[in-house]
Order: C-alpha cells, then sequence, then structure tokens
C-alpha cells in the first residue's frame, strides 16, 4: 500500500506535554477547519468546515481542482482552510484533517516522500508564518463525516461555493 493513503499512527512523531498544553490553549480560542478531500482520476474534491467559536452556525466551502494524488489532494484542503483563513484576517486557527501523513508533515515542517506533492505543501508552509497561531490536528475519518461529504460531493459535481449550514 502506498504511505500516501495510510493513515496509521507514526510512532516517530509525538507531542511532549508542553506541546500539547499550547494546542489546547490554542484550540479554545482559535477558528477550527475540518478539511477533507475526495481524489479520483485526477480529480480532487474539497470540502472545509469553518467553526468559530461561540457560534452556532458552520461555514462550508467545497471547491474541485486537479491533483495527482490523494496526499496532494489532502494538502489542497489544507491549503484552502489557511487561504480562507488569510482572506478573512484570522489569525488563529486549528485544522482538523483525517489525513494523518499530512497532518504529520507539516507539524513536523519536512515531507520526506511524496515529491509529487511538494509544491502544494511548500504553500502550506509559505502561509503559515502569516498567522500568529496554527495547529494541525488529525482527527477520525468518524469525526470528519461533514468535510468529508461535501468533499464527496464537490468531486461529484465538481461545484466551488460556500455556504452556511
Amino acid at each position: 500500500m502506498l504511505a500516501e493513503v495510510n493513515n496509521n499512527y507514526d510512532p516517530r512523531f509525538t507531542l511532549d506535554t508542553d506541546q500539547m498544553q499550547q494546542q489546547t490553549d490554542a484550540e479554545d480560542s482559535a477558528v477550527c477547519f475540518q478539511v477533507d478531500a475526495f481524489f479520483a482520476d485526477g480529480v480532487a474534491g474539497i470540502g472545509v468546515v469553518v467553526k468559530r467559536p461561540r457560534a452556532a452556525d458552520s461555514e462550508s466551502c467545497q471547491s474541485s481542482c486537479l491533483a495527482y494524488s490523494v496526499l496532494e489532494a489532502e494538502l489542497e484542503a489544507i491549503l484552502s482552510a489557511l487561504e480562507y483563513a488569510w482572506n478573512d484576517r484570522i489569525q488563529s486557527l486549528v485544522i482538523q484533517s483525517d489525513s494523518k501523513i499530512a497532518v504529520d508533515a507539516l507539524n513536523l515542517r519536512e515531507m520526506p516522500m511524496a515529491w509529487g506533492s511538494y509544491p502544494v505543501f511548500s504553500k502550506c508552509l509559505s502561509l503559515i508564518p502569516k498567522f500568529s497561531s496554527v495547529v494541525f490536528t488529525f482527527i477520525p475519518r468518524s469525526m470528519n463525516n461533514v468535510a468529508d461529504c461535501l468533499a464527496s460531493q464537490a468531486r461529484a459535481n465538481l461545484l466551488s461555493h460556500s455556504s452556511l449550514v
């Protein structure tokens, strides 16, 4: 199985106690983005759910783009969240993804494999310093249902729009 579609735990990457506390503090006041991608036949559907602190409603975005791999599609979803945050002048954000490989690579700021995905990975890295706080966290697929549904729908219908959910 290709490494880029294997989202299993990587024992080489762990957070120490201080990092976990910083992550928890950032998550309490940050805008949360849940992202996902649906990839097939060179086209990716992107789904992004935006949850603002203490807001009753969430926002959603859908888009589609060309991609060459599952990992590149997942990174495109993360890049979409970073660009949305930058355009909306959000300074503190948490990006949750069910792609363990993408989350680990962004947290480590290095991607030792899948060079075809490197241009999108590099764009993500270039946006991170523009924010006061960016936290990338892995969430199980079962907790990412809305973003997954949006991504699947965007891929099937080649959609591109935002809405309130």
